[in-house]
């Protein structure tokens, strides 16, 4: 009787076939929650992905204003020289500087000047983003009208910069005055400076990208234009060292 059912040969038997059936009951079991794990995990991917993504526009966005930040402009002038230096076209830089902001945080305070700062990143984006009817300018006038390839960050302080594709100088100096004017015409009282209100100084470069010159180089010229543009009393627009646009008060 050893090889009966209640001998030891039937006693494993019945685990065998105990354990297949539980095998295949927990094969089933997998089978069934196996889409719910997978569009777990499918969300969690969904999230992660979208996280990474706003840190990325965290780190290329200015805290205060909430505009590109240096980070993102020099990265965006460095591939912008590339393809301007394919398709042998233009590209312009402006650095903009607040007159006197030092003087303006001593006097209102530091909020008062974040939130300077604030109409000010609103007024260059403003001015440099395509918000016009083109074909309703005057043909002399159309390629001064803001564009949607122009790139306007906050670069540190109260300096900000301004990168404009496919733009000769005479361009960049039209846009640079509408920036100018843009900021006067805000009309924010800044009695410690000697204009009365808070105005911009503006240096402007551009170049049609060759070999053995860098972004860079545009970058710094722009800012060496700035340099004079200050020199010169500020409230100014100024490239290659001469004054363009200056208040007459």
């Amino acid at each position: 009787m050893a090889g009966g059912s209640g001998g030891p040969a039937g006693v494993a038997g019945r685990r065998e076939l105990a354990l297949s059936i539980r095998a295949r009951l927990l094969i089933l079991a997998l089978i069934a929650i196996l889409p719910l794990v997978a569009g777990r995990i499918a969300g969690r991917e969904k999230e992660l992905r979208a996280s990474n993504l706003e840190l990325r526009q965290l780190a290329y966005a200015d805290a205060l204003t909430g505009i590109p930040n240096r980070r993102a402009f020099n990265a965006q002038l460095a591939a912008q020289w590339d393809l301007a230096r394919a398709l042998a076209q233009p590209i312009a830089v402006l650095v903009v500087d607040v007159d006197y902001f030092k003087r303006f945080n001593d006097r209102y305070g530091h909020v008062q000047g974040d939130q300077c700062l604030r109409k000010i990143s609103e007024v260059l984006i403003g001015a440099t983003r395509t918000h016009a009817d083109m074909w309703a300018l005057p043909p002399s006038f159309r390629k001064y009208a803001a564009r949607a390839s122009d790139f306007t960050a906050r670069y540190g302080g109260e300096e900000f910069a301004v990168l404009l594709q496919r733009a000769d100088l005479e361009t960049a100096c039209k846009v640079a005055e509408r920036l100018r004017e843009g900021i006067e015409k805000l009309n924010i009282t800044h009695e410690n400076s000697t204009r009365g209100r808070i105005t911009i100084s503006v240096g402007a470069a551009s170049a049609v990208p060759v070999a053995g010159e860098s972004a860079q180089d545009l970058l710094k010229r722009a800012d060496d234009a700035l340099y004079e543009a200050k020199r010169r009393g500020r409230n100014t627009v100024v490239s290659n060292g001469h004054a363009l646009w200056a208040e007459a008060s």
